[in-house]
């Protein structure tokens, strides 16, 4: 681009070296689509071209540079990016220099949506970085392509640290760093606000708040704020703390009479610890005679068992011998009658003819013989007959040997059956006896078990009486009451808790309350304030001719500008002053400069209905505040409400805990009570069950030996029974054996019949022969009947034998047998005499080792008793301590239970009463701890109470350490703590005083540095002078006289801190501040709502001042204010800048407004502060064209050309590219 210039035109390269500058701007393919667009800024630059061409579309990129908000710049329908980045290879490029080199700042799109980011590079420009060979460069694609090209650059930035890092305000290290290198200003400095400066002048309008904040940043910094650390409720809490402090001072004699009180308790518990210690002797020595007297019982009653034993196995002994000699009496008697009867029997068998037959035996053989012999010497002729007939005799006879085999053979067998009937009738009775005696001895062994069932109930009845334990009903009843009370005393902790927790929620709602109805009050009260300045402006707006306002309206219609400046709006409403006019303008012969006056608001009708409306808006404003803090009121009404109703609830709940406490506690004495009477009962009911125990065994032992004597009794029933059967088996075998005898008679008296007729036959056939057969017969018959009697005397020698031999032995003894008898007899009823008197010595010592053992154990209840009345009263005291000496001596017998116990009762009553002026006490002490809530004794209180618990009913003197600590240490230690937070809350109110000061000072420091730079500003033709007045309205506000009040009374009480507590006057001053700081930050003033601006200046010879906006705008003509604004803004750029040679933009459009000779004298004016402005005019002016370095037209393309200045007619050339 062949870039022509202005020789003529102010060059501010020619002032000292500019090390920062801007030097021009860039836009590619925005506002002129496909296209770059570039303007020069190094010095005055005009921008002409029609309205809408495009001319202030470029001035607001100059703002943007020193990251303005794009919101205050422009305005319409589209955002900053869809209007100056409509492409994604769209960018503003900003070329500055920063001392010898030169770098971009670059905006560009983000590529995701409409925003943008702004980065810097560390280039000049170069058309290059943002070509490729397809064109432009993708913005998304930047950072590629400069890394392709080795050029450095940082990443994309937000708007806010693209300013930080450009005017030098950066916080980070990061961007301190990029700072360094990129910042439009020297190391040190910052160019805080001087966008908002060349914003106001682009848009020809500043807003006074601007300069306020331009002036405190400078001075302070960014978000500088004057901050009283003191917040309403620290300073009030430190009020309440004083007070609480105080006010529990004053219970010190209180506190002295708790510890009298407690030195008495203290005694008590001494005296209570030595009764404590003698109940123990006192029990130990009963317990010492329990257990002798339960020794005693022991033995007595191992006595009587052993007596019991003793008579048990004398008595079994004795049972054994008796039935012994009562076996051996009864087989006596048995053996003598079975002697005497077998005696009878032997001598009904005629026993005495068959012994003598068998004695006659040998004779009878002999005679036989001899028979015989005859015999043979008379049959020896006739032998052969004989022998025939004996062989016929000898057959018959060897038949009736056979026959009576048979018999015999029979009678065996019938003798066998009958022995096996015996046999079984002794099986059977044997049989029966087994079962009877099976089942006598399973009722013995019944018997035994119910013995041993009732011994066990007798041992277990003596246990149970040994350790009664009472009515397991009540027993449970009394342990789940305990377990009832431990949950009562757990609820009763966490109702303790609960009160705790809804007291300091009430407590810290009600404090809400009471802020919040105060506000509300003041809310209210700024209301009615307000509606009473609009009840005034309509009084003054409707005021009639008869007031003195009316007067001056109708007759003196400039009276605003005189008499208006200095009188009184109530005076102006009076009707009773009756004004008249008068010659001249003095008052009373004084005249003044109401030029320093200002106008007063009721100078137009205008003015009054501004002021109407402006009170209308700020009671609109009171009212809905009104609302609000009544609507927050309403509801912390309703917290609050719902906060007592909760305390009420926990309260009524800790009440009915501890009713239930006590009432659980009357349960447990009522039911222990009971316990000790059903212990009693069940003792009686015990002694009641023993006896029937004892009697019950004793019956059983007795049925044991019935049982016995019953089972011998069957027995020998039994065997009676046995042998009467058996005798009856023997006499049917008798009678069938008796059978089998005549059968064999009958047979031998054939055979004799058969032999008789042989031997006839024979004798007959001896006759024949010669043979006398009577001779024969006679000695035949002779020779049978001995051969009989020899047979009958063989048959009976062995029952012969049997007989003699039972005479010798076993008959023989009768006699003895009988006196044997008779002394078993003797003997047996010697035994029963003996066991009927061992029984009845028993008897008598069973009896009377019984009564001792009665006697005992009554002895023992009665001491049992002492221990339980001993034990129950050291349960009761179980928590008071004891006297060991005491302890360790044997106990003292002149000190008896009851004695103790009536002791126990009178230190009980004293105790109680100490106890209670105790619990009055610290109840009233605790109480006036926790009456003014959120202090450091309430905390004290709390804590100890968290630490602690709350004091527990009859046990309130454990509080009496933490009441103790208070006043002996803690009282120091806060006194010293309330003394620390005067101290810190009076430096605190002198550091925000002094701060305040400084300000002052400050702020008329650099409202004369500002001055010094519009020293110049008398160039201007019509102004005749430029000034700035920037003043604080510190003293003015309304918190100033109560912190300063309270500064000077810590100033006058700091020398004497050390020793002594503020005074009352102090007190009132904290009063005073607390009724002004604010709860959540205490007092915050803001330097620039502090900061007071008042522009001067002097047009066409006449005076005019602004202290708004607004009032500058309408100081004179819209040309001649806004050179007012620009020339003060000179003021400002240069005590933002100081000392750096920073060339800055002033982007003015529409310059055609201003009067040309301004318009050079404003080039001049700036050009010596080294300012250069970029100005958008309509149609140049040919007078100021001369005057800048650079002008640019804006074709109606949007293209932009050089004016060549140097030829007589301006002509066009482009200095854009196309793509």
């Amino acid at each position: 681009m062949n870039n022509q210039q202005n020789s003529n035109a102010y060059n501010i390269l020619e002032l000292p070296a500019i090390d920062f500058q801007l030097l021009r701007i860039i836009v590619i393919d925005s506002y002129c689509e496909g296209r770059k667009v570039e303007l020069q800024l190094d010095g005055h630059v005009a921008l002409n071209g029609a309205n809408g061409a495009g001319k202030t579309t470029m001035l607001r990129l100059i703002p943007i540079f020193f990251g303005e908000r794009p919101q205050r710049v422009i305005t319409g329908a589209k955002t900053f990016g869809e209007y100056y980045f409509p492409h994604s290879t769209s960018y503003v490029v900003y070329e500055y220099k920063r001392r010898n080199t030169k770098v971009l700042a670059v905006i560009h799109a983000d590529g995701q949506s409409d925003n943008v980011v702004y980065r810097f590079i560390d280039h000049e420009y170069d058309n290059e970085l943002f070509r490729n060979e397809r064109g432009f460069v993708q913005s998304q694609d930047l950072h590629k392509h400069l890394d392709s090209k080795n050029i450095s650059f940082t990443k994309p930035f937000s708007r806010v640290h693209y300013e930080q890092i450009l005017t030098n305000s950066a916080t980070t290290h990061e961007h301190k760093s990029l700072a360094a290198r990129y910042a439009f200003v020297g190391a040190g400095s910052r160019l805080t606000h001087i966008n908002r400066v060349i914003s106001g002048i682009l848009n020809r309008v500043t807003e006074f708040s601007d300069l306020k904040r331009m002036v405190a940043s400078t001075i302070y910094g960014d978000d500088k704020q004057f901050t009283l650390s003191t917040k309403k409720n620290e300073l009030r809490k430190w009020i309440r703390e004083l007070q609480a402090h105080q006010s529990l001072e004053e219970k010190r004699p209180l506190m002295a009479t708790l510890e009298e009180a407690d030195a008495n308790r203290i005694r008590l518990l001494s005296e209570m610890g030595t009764l404590h210690s003698r109940l123990k002797t006192l029990l130990l020595s009963l317990e010492g005679k329990k257990e002798l007297t339960a020794k005693l019982l022991e033995g007595k009653k191992s006595e009587r068992t052993i007596l019991e034993q003793q008579f048990n196995q004398a008595n079994h002994i004795a049972e054994q011998e008796k039935a012994r000699l009562e076996a051996i009496y009864k087989q006596s008697l048995q053996d003598i009658a079975n002697i005497e009867e077998r005696f009878k029997k032997y001598k009904n068998d005629a026993i005495d003819h068959s012994c003598a037959l068998v004695d006659s035996l040998p004779d009878l053989q002999r005679n036989y013989d001899g028979l015989e012999k005859t015999i043979e010497e008379l049959s020896g002729e006739i032998k052969n007959v004989d022998d025939k007939f004996q062989k016929l005799i000898g057959d018959e006879k060897l038949n009736l040997q056979l026959q009576k085999n048979s018999e015999l053979e029979s009678r065996n067998k019938t003798k066998e059956t009958f022995l096996l009937e015996r046999d079984s009738v002794a099986k059977n009775y044997d049989a029966i006896l087994n079962q009877i005696t099976a089942a006598s001895e399973l009722v013995v062994t019944d018997l035994k078990a119910r013995e041993s069932v009732a011994n066990d109930k007798v041992v277990a009845l003596k246990t149970k009486q040994e350790h009664v334990t009472g009515d397991a009903s009540i027993q449970d009843s009394l342990k789940q009451e305990q377990a009832n009370l431990v949950r009562i005393t757990e609820s009763l902790k966490l109702a303790f808790k609960e009160v705790s927790d809804t007291t300091k929620n009430y407590t810290f709602t009600l404090r809400q309350y009471d802020d919040q109805e105060r506000l509300c009050n003041d809310v209210s009260m700024n209301l009615e304030s307000e509606e009473l300045k609009e009840a005034r402006f309509h009084e003054l707006s409707s005021a009639g001719k008869d007031t003195l306002i009316g007067f001056l309206r109708e007759q003196r219609p400039e009276w605003v500008h005189d008499i208006g400046r200095i009188i009184n709006e109530d005076v102006l409403l009076r009707k009773d002053l009756n004004p008249e006019l008068a010659d001249g303008n003095s008052l009373y012969g004084i005249n003044i400069n109401l030029d320093q006056i200002e106008d007063s608001k009721l100078s137009t009708e205008e003015k009054i209905q501004q002021e109407l409306a402006r009170a209308k808006s700020r009671i609109k404003n009171a009212q809905d505040a009104c609302d609000e803090e009544n609507d927050k009121l309403l509801k912390i009404s309703e917290s609050r409400k719902k906060a007592v109703e909760k305390k009420q609830l926990s309260e009524a709940n800790l009440s009915k805990l501890e009713n239930a406490s006590k009432e659980s506690q009357s349960k447990i004495d009522l039911w222990s009570t009971k316990l000790e009477h059903s212990k009693s009962v069940a003792m009686e009911n015990i002694r009641t069950e023993l006896a029937a125990a004892v009697t019950e065994l004793t019956d059983i032992r007795a049925n044991i030996n019935i049982e016995k004597h019953k089972l011998n009794e069957t027995i020998a029933q039994k065997n009676k029974e046995k042998t009467a059967l058996i005798n009856a088996i023997i006499t049917d075998e008798k009678e069938a054996l008796k059978q089998f005898d005549e059968r064999e008679k009958e047979l031998q008296a054939n055979c004799e019949t058969k032999v008789a007729e042989l031997n006839a036959s024979r004798l007959e056939v001896l006759a024949g022969k010669g043979v006398d057969p009577k001779v024969l017969e006679k000695l035949e018959a002779d020779k049978l009947a001995v051969g009989k009697d020899i047979e009958l005397a063989k048959k009976k020698s062995q029952v012969v034998d049997t007989y003699r031999s039972w005479l010798d032995n076993s008959y023989s003894g009768l006699s003895q047998m009988h006196l044997d008898a008779n002394q078993q007899k003797i003997n047996l009823d010697a035994v029963k005499s003996a066991q009927v008197a061992l029984k009845k010595e028993y008897d008598i010592k069973e009896n009377l080792i019984s009564n001792e053992i009665l006697a005992v154990e009554k002895q023992l209840s009665g001491e049992e008793q002492s221990i339980r009345y001993a034990i129950g009263q050291l349960d009761s005291i179980n928590n008071w301590p004891k006297n060991l000496h005491v302890e360790s001596m044997p106990h003292d017998e002149a000190f008896s239970l009851v004695d103790l116990i009536n002791t126990k009762n009178s230190i009980n009553i004293e105790d109680k009463h100490y106890k209670k002026v105790i619990a009055d006490g610290v109840d009233e002490i605790r109480q006036e701890m926790l009456r003014v809530p959120g202090t450091e004794t309430e905390q004290y209180c709390l804590a100890n109470e968290r630490e602690s618990g709350r004091p527990i009913l009859n046990q309130e003197y454990e509080w009496l350490k933490i009441c103790r600590s208070w006043f002996n240490q803690g009282y120091k230690s806060r006194q010293d703590s309330i003394i620390n937070d005067c101290r810190s809350q009076g430096i605190n109110i002198k550091t925000f005083c002094d701060s305040l000061e400084d300000m002052e000072t400050k702020v008329t420091t650099f409202n004369r540095e500002i001055r010094n730079s519009l020293s110049l500003a008398k160039m201007f033709a019509t102004i005749n002078n430029v000034d700035i007045s920037i003043t604080t309205d510190i003293k003015k506000q309304d918190y100033w006289y109560a912190i300063n009040e309270l500064k000077l009374q810590y100033e006058m009480w700091q020398p004497t801190a050390s020793h002594s507590m503020p005074p009352q006057s102090f007190v009132d001053a904290a009063n005073d501040v607390a009724n002004i700081v604010y709860d959540d930050r205490g007092l915050v003033a803001n330097p620039t709502d502090l900061i007071n601006i008042r522009i001067d200046a002097v047009i066409n010879n006449k005076p005019v001042s602004a202290k708004n906006e607004k009032e500058l705008k309408e100081l004179s003509s819209t040309g001649l204010s806004y050179l007012v604004m620009a020339i003060v803004m000179v003021g400002f750029v240069n005590r933002i800048r100081g000392k750096n040679n920073v060339v800055i933009p002033y982007a003015i459009d529409e310059v055609g407004d201003l009067d040309p000779m301004n318009t050079v004298s404003l080039l001049e004016f700036l050009a010596q502060n080294n300012i250069m402005i970029v100005g958008a005019f309509p149609k140049m002016d040919e007078y100021l064209a001369p005057k800048f370095r650079y002008m640019f037209t804006v074709l109606e393309d949007q293209r932009i050309a050089i004016v060549d200045i140097d030829g007589t007619k301006a002509t066009a050339k482009e200095v854009m590219e196309n793509v």
